[in-house]
């Protein structure tokens, strides 16, 4: 076992020195950006997998699940390579780590037992990629590296929502996950009103954060059970309307990601 951790360390050192030229991001905004992201994508495989377990033989749900593996992957050899980092690619192999024992779980069939490990370890490398991110923040040392951060989490939190709504409405079982849901509800509405708040904010921004705020209270009256559809329809509106509000976060932060390239 031993061997093999070290061995899966040494790959992994290879591939970001052959990543440096072809894969790196070649700005902090950009770092920043795609840092965020891995978190977004480790919730988005837990809410494709859970998906896969309510709506067996979902395509979309298999398409989402592999799509974002290979979006996570690609992302971490792009971060790697990046040279302001360098220093950080400690927490990088870390986090690959965990990814291998994420997805090996991600591939079997759901169990309540298994349900709770794939939560425990979508946790775990959220926080890690969370730490990435903030690590990045502070070498930027910039108020727009902020802004990258929190619109970037509210990508993440899309999606960690719609993970935790799908496993509590998987076989009536919560796993721990209702509450987690509010939490994050309440979070992402706190960010939204911050971000509308910057006098950073360009017009467009601002007119993309209001269509998101608009979004939100679509997907709370879903949340609620505020929409009467049945019951099947109502996963549809749901995970429609965060993917929805996944795409347009997704816009502002790369909108606030070339605010801080250029210096404004």
């Amino acid at each position: 076992m031993v061997t093999f951790t070290r061995l899966r360390v040494a790959l992994l050192s290879i591939m970001f020195l052959s990543a440096e030229s072809a894969l790196a991001v070649s700005t902090m905004g950009e770092a920043i950006n795609e840092a965020g992201r891995q978190r977004m994508l480790s919730q988005k495989v837990a809410k494709a997998y859970f998906l896969g377990a309510i709506k067996p033989g979902s395509e979309s749900a298999k398409r989402q699940l592999s799509e974002s593996i290979k979006r996570f992957e690609s992302n971490l050899s792009k971060l790697g390579a990046f040279p302001p980092a360098r220093d950080l690619r400690p927490r990088l192999q870390r986090i690959d780590t965990q990814w291998q024992q994420y997805t090996s779980l991600l591939n079997q069939p759901i169990s309540p037992l298994l349900a709770t490990e794939v939560l425990k370890l979508s946790n775990e490398i959220l926080k890690d990629a969370h730490q990435y991110v903030l690590e990045l923040q502070a070498i930027a040392g910039t108020s727009t590296a902020e802004l990258i951060n929190i619109s970037g989490r509210q990508r993440m939190l899309t999606q960690r929502m719609t993970k935790n709504f799908l496993a509590n409405f998987w076989d009536g079982q919560d796993l721990g996950s209702q509450s987690a849901f509010y939490l994050d509800l309440a979070e992402f509405e706190n960010a939204l009103q911050y971000l509308l708040e910057s006098d950073e904010n360009t017009e467009e921004i601002r007119k993309k954060l209001l269509r998101v705020r608009g979004q939100l209270d679509y997907a709370s009256m879903a949340f609620e059970g505020g929409i009467k559809v049945k019951q099947d329809r109502i996963i549809f509106a749901v995970t429609g309307t965060t993917d929805s509000m996944l795409y347009k976060m997704d816009e502002i932060t790369r909108l606030y990601s070339e605010l801080s390239d250029t210096g404004n």
